[in-house]
């Protein structure tokens, strides 16, 4: 099951939503992890709440709206050159080691999406498959604390606004 948080002022036990999805962690022996999907509003994303249920520890799972965080996902965008309207369905790997400042590595497939097929159609499970194995392997290597990621960017705190986290 999801939990919506609504808005970055809505706290728990003190922390923000951004501080309770990505918690910050300089040390890279250490690092915690956010993978975060990026897309819009309904997307049925049951694979990856799956997937959030057996994280480790030291991994978390959220989900944010394009629309509602554009901010955000251009400060993801700018730093690592992608067109922004290529990232709908985009899974990225966040690593905050400040509280405005993240690292981070976009998984190189995009989330699978239901088609008319279904989500019993053989493509679709297929692609779901090798997205998850590649979602898998990333989260592994980027867990190493000898791996460096791929981009870096800062971002404000009030830029994380809804984020739901699994």
């Amino acid at each position: 099951m999801c939990e919506v948080k609504p808005h970055l002022a809505v706290v728990d036990y003190g922390l923000s939503v951004l501080e309770a999805a990505c918690p910050v962690e300089w040390r890279a022996a250490r690092r915690r992890l956010c993978c975060v999907a990026l897309g819009p509003r309904g997307v049925a994303l049951e694979e990856l709440r799956a997937l959030a249920r057996e994280a480790p520890d030291r991994l978390r799972y959220a989900y944010v709206y394009t629309h509602a965080q554009p901010d955000f996902v251009r400060a993801l965008a700018n730093g690592s050159g992608i067109d922004i309207s290529e990232m709908e369905h985009r899974i990225v790997v966040i690593w905050r080691r400040e509280p405005t400042r993240i690292q981070y590595e976009w998984l190189n497939e995009t989330w699978p999406t239901c088609t008319s097929d279904g989500y019993e159609s053989a493509h679709y499970q297929q692609r779901l498959n090798d997205t998850k194995r590649a979602l898998d392997n990333l989260i592994k290597r980027l867990l190493k604390p000898t791996e460096m990621m791929a981009y870096e960017t800062h971002v404000q705190v009030y830029d994380v606004f809804p984020f739901i986290t699994y």
